[in-house]
């Protein structure tokens, strides 16, 4: 995992975009710029991954993380970036996406996890259990899904 996170391929599986500024050694050694980075790349770095690794092992090394890192990528504070998406992206940590439950599977409308504002009204208190967290046993960080509103989809 380090070595991919040295080539910057942990970087560049998840598209083009400002996060690849993280990308430790730069992308390929330096054979890229960050801003040339383009969808096109990202195949390629997919399908030549699949060609020299085994299915599961490809997957294994990075599929949990490429299911994390986005939502942190989108939706994260900045300090939550700097302070995860670096060491994730050299290939020393990993993050994943916490959705499955006991009672709802994978069906995020059907969520029973909730997360409530304390008195401060800047921290949510999670309260609930996830289960099934595909690389969730080796994580360093969770994204975890929660209720934060009433029943059904919009909650």
């Amino acid at each position: 995992r380090v070595k991919c996170g040295d080539a910057g391929i942990i970087a560049m599986v998840q598209g083009p975009g400002p996060h690849l500024k993280w990308a430790p050694k730069g992308l390929m050694g330096g054979l890229l710029k960050p801003e040339e980075f383009d969808y096109f790349h990202e195949q390629i770095i997919q399908e030549e991954r699949c060609r020299t690794f085994c299915p599961g092992y490809e997957d294994g090394l990075d599929g949990a993380c490429s299911i994390g890192v986005p939502v942190i990528l989108k939706y994260g504070a900045d300090w939550m970036k700097e302070l995860t998406i670096p060491p994730i992206f050299r290939g020393e940590e990993t993050a994943v996406l916490a959705i499955s439950e006991a009672y709802a599977g994978s069906d995020v409308a059907a969520l029973r996890c909730t997360g409530k504002l304390d008195a401060s009204g800047e921290n949510y208190i999670v309260s609930g259990t996830k289960k099934w967290i595909t690389g969730g046993m080796y994580a360093d960080w969770f994204v975890t899904a929660v209720r934060t509103g009433g029943k059904g989809a919009g909650g």
